[in-house]
């Protein structure tokens, strides 16, 4: 048997050939950091995709195999650093001021000068994140933009920004509020993890009160976040978290929501987004399926938000009387909505407890008819090693070639990084199928259809349930 460097490098060397010749032969770009779109192009296709992440676990499986172990642990002992530096880079609106100078970039001292910093000092946070290709330096102390740094771009003008800076993100396609979101609020809290592991009040417990972001944010006793970010002295931090929401679209595959059956649907059936925050998932509905009649609720602070950003960016939506922002809705309380076709939670049983989300979905199966469907877009951890288990679940996947990872390893760390956030933010998790099938079943549920793609690093799968009886 050849060593586990030799099948590596066979991997690569054998795949990516053929993902170039299929990109020539399905008119996909070949990615380059120039370029953003080449990269997301190969992801839109399935071949390509499971292709490209292969290629890129085993890279990866290859680079640790022969960097020095210390090294590999040290950088993971430092990788805190490169946060810290993508969150003063998108604090300081560097994409944005980047875009405006164009190719030629500004040196250092001209960006210290625009962002109001020491420019070595902001040098060395952008040089940290170029070494990773974020950014690039063309030139002694002159940086530019590059397809990674540009996903930090509100579009916004540096001049707009600074006359309101609340809200900077509004309008943007949410991206850079989610990544603000993680390099500021998750990253923050996540250093005290071990306290809160060895905290005999916080170490078994699944309250949300007990995060790791209401110690490192000093929390009020009994306050969580989402009950924190309500406060009228949190607006910048909760405006960043609804369009940040937003942004999770981009990192979602295509057709997500696509693969359920809307066209079955009568005219005139009822989608309730429950807990839709800004209303992205309705806003695709809306323009994909008008003859549906669709309904977002959340909190009466986010609702009014919502409404607002609406107005201000697309007013057309509002204006065709479509009532989808009346809702105002505690989802723990009975749900109103006893006529509802389609039930759809996008991102919301990872933020709260086994308990809580129990209630949730209990609620949802009182108020369902017996033609209703449950809908979750959620993320569905994988294991590291060979999972049999995972076989009659309807959440399977085509495992990696040995010796990689069953699961892709590094190519798919997405879940791990957000189910980390999660118990950081929330003291929640992500969860697993087998978790999932426990937690529907203990609130009236059961799957009835996973859909999910062979590669397992789609960051959402769409899980359809029904009624238990």
């Amino acid at each position: 048997m050849s060593s586990p460097i030799l099948q590596l490098s066979d991997i690569i060397s054998s795949l990516t050939p053929k993902l170039v010749d299929f990109c020539g032969d399905h008119n996909l770009a070949v990615p380059t950091l120039d370029n953003a779109s080449h990269a997301e192009s190969i992801s839109t296709n399935p071949e390509s995709a499971v292709m490209a992440m292969t290629i890129a676990s085993a890279a990866y499986q290859l680079y640790t195999l022969l960097m020095p172990p210390r090294e590999i642990v040290f950088q993971i002992a430092c990788a805190h650093s490169k946060t810290a530096a993508l969150r003063a880079c998108i604090q300081f609106n560097v994409a944005e001021h980047l875009r405006e100078a164009g190719p030629e970039g500004l040196s250092a001292s001209e960006l210290g000068i625009r962002c109001e910093v020491d420019g070595d000092k902001l040098a060395r946070c952008i040089r940290t994140l170029c070494n990773v290709h974020v950014f690039k330096e063309i030139s002694p102390n002159v940086f530019a933009q590059n397809a990674l740094s540009a996903q930090l771009d509100t579009g916004r003008s540096t001049a707009d920004i600074k006359a309101d800076p609340m809200g900077k993100h509004d309008g943007s396609n949410g991206f850079p509020a989610l990544a603000e979101l993680h390099a500021s609020v998750s990253a923050r809290s996540s250093g005290f993890l071990f306290e809160n592991l060895t905290d005999p009040v916080t170490a078994f417990s699944d309250l949300p009160e007990h995060a790791l972001a209401t110690r490192a944010f000093n929390m009020p006793d009994g306050m969580n976040m989402f009950q924190s970010l309500n406060r009228p002295e949190e607006e910048y931090r909760r405006r960043m978290f609804g369009v940040g929401m937003s942004g999770t679209k981009l990192m979602e595959r295509d057709g997500l929501f696509e693969d359920f059956d809307w066209a079955g649907l009568p005219d005139d059936s009822v989608v309730v987004d429950v807990g839709g925050g800004f209303g992205a998932v309705v806003k695709e509905l809306l323009s994909d399926h008008p003859r549906l009649r669709v309904v977002v609720q959340d909190t009466p602070v986010v609702i009014g938000e919502a409404q607002k950003l609406w107005a201000k960016h697309s007013p057309e939506a509002l204006k065709s009387g479509e009532p989808f922002f009346k809702a105002s809705h505690d989802f723990f309380e009975p749900q109103p909505v006893r006529s509802a076709s389609v039930f759809v939670l996008q991102h919301i049983i990872h933020n709260w407890s086994f308990e809580r989300n129990k209630k949730i979905l209990s609620n949802l199966a009182e108020a369902s008819m017996p033609t209703t469907r449950l809908l979750l877009a959620m993320n569905i951890i994988t294991l590291t090693c060979h999972d049999p288990t995972l076989e009659g679940t309807g959440a399977g996947y085509k495992e990696a070639p040995a010796p990689l990872l069953p699961n892709y390893g590094a190519a798919n760390e997405l879940g791990f990084a957000v189910d980390m956030c999660m118990m950081n933010l929330c003291n929640t998790q992500e969860y697993t199928i087998h978790k999932l099938i426990e937690l529907l079943a203990a609130s009236g549920w059961r799957i009835e259809k996973v859909y999910r793609k062979d590669r397992p690093n789609n960051f959402l799968d769409l899980v359809q349930a029904v009624l238990r009886n």
